[in-house]
């Protein structure tokens, strides 16, 4: 068997079975290398990482089987023992001088690593696939500016290397140059059309700069060369869901399980898209066909308590969350999806316990104060309220919903100074003004009136601050 005999979209789908459902499935070493060069290319390491366990257990004693484990090593940062399985390897070729620049640059030690690459360059007479070895290796380890320097003298020699443009487009993307990297997919297009991978990378690329249309267009050009990638299946289902287009998204989900690669990643996506369009039956279906998918349940029965909150389904709820603790689930969520739970059921003083002990037990978690600001504003303590508001601030002065918590404790508690700073801010963010309207509904009949008058600093501007006193601002001025 060659390189040219393998389907990779029929492989992906036995490399899927046989993470995913323990199917026993056998791959020939060569068929493990194509997987390894696939999964390089789109840059997705924890795929990579199963290939070379897989190889390292199927074929321990081949040379390849000692360059995958060499690349774990690296992926891992662990540069002794791939130091130590190079010297083990008498062969001199391609790869082990890559994995040597690698360690070079891993270590710090750029000028050796350039001065290998030159020699590296001038042994192959400077070719195209060796400028994009070098091009891969060091944009993988963050040098972009060297990496960048190597496409460019690659394309002055080769102007028109699909090869050289590709890799120079992921080293622009991962320098943050989405822009110029798109141009370089663009240009791969403009030579050849039909190289899937460039379309797969530029609807990437558009994603990240929140151009969902343009990655959706991008992706489905990517498969009508190649129907049945799941990678590109996967992403453009992604894409949908971020247009809120949640049918297209599920039917995109559902093609991919037709095509043989059902996981339970799949099941939570589908469970996402059915809750979006608040069709809660269907998502509950599907968190539970998730759940009976995998071992690792611990994120699935978290999304599964959320959705039968939503339904209201609290004894079940409950239940749920005896799994959540059966399966590892760190004590703190528990104890703040518990508190929920006692806010919905009308347990004010509860939930308010259960919160303040998710923050003993992880006191960094921003959330967890905002919560515990939340449990304590619902028993009416807005003393309290403010002073876990100003603890969750502590760790993250930006944290989404504090400054509506902190707006609406100093408004009840008469410290209208304070007030007015926090009104004027969430006047211009509306995300946070309907917060606080859910805080303090009594706002919203003269919502409008409100802020006109904050932004134009008329008299109710000078009344709300200094003649309210110690009781909270009339807001029917």
């Amino acid at each position: 068997m060659n390189f040219e005999d393998i389907n990779i979209d029929e492989l992906l789908v036995r490399f899927n079975n046989y993470f995913h459902k323990s199917s026993n499935e056998h791959f020939d070493i060569i068929e493990l290398v194509a997987l390894l060069h696939h999964f390089i290319v789109r840059n997705d390491t924890e795929s990579i990482k199963m290939i070379v366990g897989i190889t390292k257990m199927l074929y321990p004693d081949t040379l390849d089987s000692k360059k995958m484990e060499i690349l774990g090593c690296l992926i891992d940062n662990k540069v002794k023992q791939a130091q130590d399985l190079i010297r083990q390897i008498e062969v001199e070729d391609n790869e082990i001088v890559m994995f040597r620049i690698t360690i070079l640059l891993k270590l710090n030690h750029v000028s050796k690593a350039l001065d290998e690459a030159q020699n590296y360059l001038t042994k192959h007479d400077f070719s195209q696939s060796a400028y994009c070895d070098l091009i891969q290796c060091f944009t993988t380890e963050g040098r972009h500016k060297h990496a960048l320097n190597f496409a460019k003298e690659g394309i002055q020699k080769y102007p028109d290397s699909i090869e050289i443009l590709f890799q120079m487009g992921v080293c622009y993307d991962m320098a943050d140059k989405t822009t110029k990297a798109i141009q370089c997919y663009k240009r791969v297009i403009e030579i050849d059309p039909f190289e899937d991978s460039a379309w797969f990378n530029l609807a990437q690329s558009y994603s990240r700069i929140e151009k969902y249309n343009e990655a959706l267009d991008a992706i489905n050009y990517g498969l009508a060369i190649q129907p049945h990638d799941i990678l590109s299946l996967n992403f453009k289902a992604d894409i949908l869901t971020l247009l809120d287009r949640h049918q297209e998204a599920i039917q995109t989900l559902l093609d991919i399980i037709d095509e043989g690669g059902e996981n339970s990643e799949i099941g939570i996506k589908i469970a996402a898209n059915y809750l979006a369009d608040e069709n809660f039956e269907k998502a509950l279906e599907w968190i539970e066909r998730a759940e009976n998918n995998t071992t690792n349940k611990g994120r699935i029965l978290l999304q599964k308590f959320d959705i039968l909150m939503i339904m209201e389904r609290f004894e079940d709820c409950r239940k749920t969350l005896d799994q959540c603790f059966e399966a590892g689930i760190p004590l703190w969520i528990i104890m703040s999806k518990q508190g929920t739970l006692e806010s919905y059921l009308g347990n004010s003083q509860k939930s308010l316990e259960y919160m303040l002990k998710a923050a003993k037990l992880e006191p960094n978690a921003p959330s967890i104060w905002a919560k515990c600001s939340l449990a304590a504003w619902e028993t009416g303590d807005y003393k309290k309220s403010k002073k876990y508001i100003q603890k969750c601030f502590a760790i993250d002065p930006l944290y989404e919903y504090g400054e509506a918590l902190w707006a609406a404790c100093n408004y009840k508690l008469g410290h209208n100074k304070l007030f007015l700073e926090s009104f004027e801010y969430l006047s211009d963010n509306q995300f946070e003004l309907t917060q606080f309207l859910n805080l303090c509904p009594e706002f919203e009949p003269n919502i409008s009136l409100i802020i006109d008058a904050i932004k134009s600093k008329r008299d109710y501007h000078h009344f709300l601050v200094y003649t309210a006193g110690d009781e909270p601002a009339s807001t029917n001025n």
